[in-house]
């Protein structure tokens, strides 16, 4: 006779079905998310920040904690995955239980759905220790489109004659960078989807003169494991060709350039920080796990985290255990501002609809997450035109050429807006903004902007020698990542989480940052969307970057 535990473990039973069979047989995992030691105070204080040493003695999770919830999924016969090394599942908080599908949603019913105020899945007795569970419900992937390749040609945007820069010195000059090559700094780089070829970024490097030092990391989530990536030859030089105005693009290509460009610019911007690739699966619970790494358990920990990657919020909100993730995420942001480290996110490319089609949401505006955290450094874009102005970036690319067949064509314009998840953070309640779409009790963004036109911004190389313009506000995240690194190398400590700084003294510093003050981001013609204006609008916030100015105004600042 089997014992009655066999049958609570999902253990197969002699008058069970196949179907019952199979169902017991499949597994499930989840994320629990533990409390902390202290609560993590929800005000960074500028220019004030832990080591990771300290900050996780103050705010890791109990070694009693993770206990209770390993001898809780001993008891009703899941497994718990605490690492060996108890340090670890400490700083990260987080246990992955698993076990058959049937009891793991017998174990934590309802919804997944995590924030102060919601009900959580969580059983009864863990309801002290655990703040979210993560991997109940499916989960979104992220757009690879948040990158140089958009939605189809909609004629939209200003008409202006554009400045090329082309290389790295030019954009160095153009944005005032000071000097600096990032030594002592560490940039991490959280990926999502495709991956670079060595030959390609070493090619480029060795054109500049430079040599970077480059680590990839695998993240591992509770769905799979993040990969570098190959790619075939011929799509990359496909999808280059495409870039420069000649021939069709190949779509499979979009999330390889992503990463090289990510990879060329972050190592030409600053070549002697170490550099760290994370490579993350394609959910955001993979992004959970991949920003846990860079922040409590890969060394060195990363001054600087540049993401070029993004999720609609609609999309987030459409799945519980999704929006409990972001939540977390957002968390993480602010403990990376308490320990001084800088988050820089690519603010979306479909501009202010953010792809949400007419009536889908009301009155149809979303905004790109994780930029959309209010302790992210939401990086818009904008074009450069001839005489050296910037407006914001809404435009059809590539470059006007026969060669490129009619229907390839392509439109960009910078994201931006209110977020549906996060409420406004105090350093924007004086933003005066006013208009169609605005939510005056929610997170406002972009931050700051960089140039995303890619028939403006630095060209990248691949082994062959061939060169491809790189955009997208996924370019600005880490031109701005590069220029913190030497901020970060000049002042001899970390800025960290610029946001609350910026909105404190830019506005009555004039000249630290360039205000954008025309053009639009409607996707196109009748679409919804924000207009420039002076100081802080939704297309570019409040503006791009002066770099030696920015160093001065951050000398003469001094901690509270």
């Amino acid at each position: 006779m089997q014992d009655e535990s066999d049958r609570s473990s999902g253990a197969p039973q002699p008058h069970d079905s196949i179907v019952d069979v199979m169902a017991a047989q499949q597994k499930r995992s989840v994320l629990l998310i533990v409390r902390p030691k202290l609560e993590i105070p929800r005000e960074p204080v500028p220019f004030v920040h832990l080591t990771r040493a300290e900050f996780l003695d103050r705010h890791s999770a109990l070694k009693q904690d993770l206990d209770a919830v390993a001898h809780f999924a001993h008891r009703h016969h899941l497994v718990s995955e605490i690492d060996a090394v108890d340090a670890i599942a400490a700083a990260r908080r987080s246990v992955v239980v698993s076990g058959p599908t049937k009891t793991i949603e017998s174990v934590f019913p309802g919804g997944a759905r995590e924030n102060r105020g919601h009900n959580y899945p969580i059983p009864e007795e863990l309801r002290e220790i655990v703040v979210a569970v993560i991997g109940l419900y499916p989960y979104v992937v992220p757009s690879n489109d948040n990158d140089i390749v958009t939605g189809n040609a909609t004629g939209h945007g200003l008409d202006v004659r554009r400045k090329q820069l082309h290389t790295v010195r030019a954009m160095e000059e153009f944005y005032r960078f000071p000097d600096g090559d990032g030594e002592g700094e560490c940039i991490g780089i959280i990926e999502m989807a495709g991956g670079y070829r060595k030959k390609d970024v070493d090619a480029y490097f060795g054109s500049l003169g430079v040599s970077p030092k480059i680590k990839n990391r695998i993240v591992k989530s509770i769905e799979h494991s993040g990969v570098n990536n190959s790619i075939e030859n011929r799509l990359m030089a496909e999808f280059s060709d495409w870039m420069n105005g000649k021939g069709a693009y190949a779509a499979a290509a979009k999330p390889f350039f992503e990463v090289t460009m990510d990879v060329s610019m972050i190592g030409a911007l600053a070549p002697k920080a170490q550099i760290q690739v994370y490579f993350a699966g394609d959910s955001v619970r993979a992004l959970l796990c991949a920003i846990q790494d860079a922040l409590f358990v890969a060394e060195p920990q990363p001054s600087v985290l540049s993401i070029s990657w993004g999720f609609q919020e609609r999309q987030i909100l459409a799945y519980e255990s999704d929006i409990s993730a972001a939540h977390q995420i957002n968390e993480l942001f602010l403990s990376a501002a308490h320990m001084g480290v800088t988050v820089c996110c690519s603010g979306g490319d479909w501009g202010a609809s953010n792809q949400v089609e007419d009536g889908a949401l009301e009155p149809g505006y979303d905004v790109q997450f994780p930029a959309s955290s209010p302790y992210a450094l939401a990086c818009g874009g904008t074009t450069i035109t001839h005489d050296g102005t910037e407006v914001v970036w809404n435009a059809d690319f590539p470059p006007t050429s026969p060669k490129v067949p009619k229907g390839s064509y392509k439109h960009g314009a910078t994201g931006g807006g209110y977020s549906r998840l996060f409420p406004r953070p105090s350093w924007q309640r004086d933003l005066q903004d006013s208009g169609e779409g605005v939510r005056k009790h929610q997170r406002a963004m972009p931050d700051v902007a960089a140039v995303a036109d890619p028939q403006c911004g630095i060209r990248c190389m691949l082994a062959d020698g061939t060169t491809y313009p790189t955009g997208g506000t996924s370019a600005a995240a880490p031109l701005w990542a590069g220029l913190i690194a030497r901020l970060n190398q000049k002042l001899g400590r970390r800025v960290g989480c610029l946001n609350p700084i910026l909105y404190a003294n830019a506005p009555h510093r004039p000249g630290v940052l360039n205000d954008v003050t025309h053009g639009d981001n409607h996707f196109s013609k009748h679409d919804v969307g924000f207009h420039a204006t002076k100081g802080w609008d939704a297309c570019t916030g409040l503006g791009t970057p002066v770099g030696d100015a920015l160093l001065d105004m951050l000398k003469k600042l001094k901690p509270e």
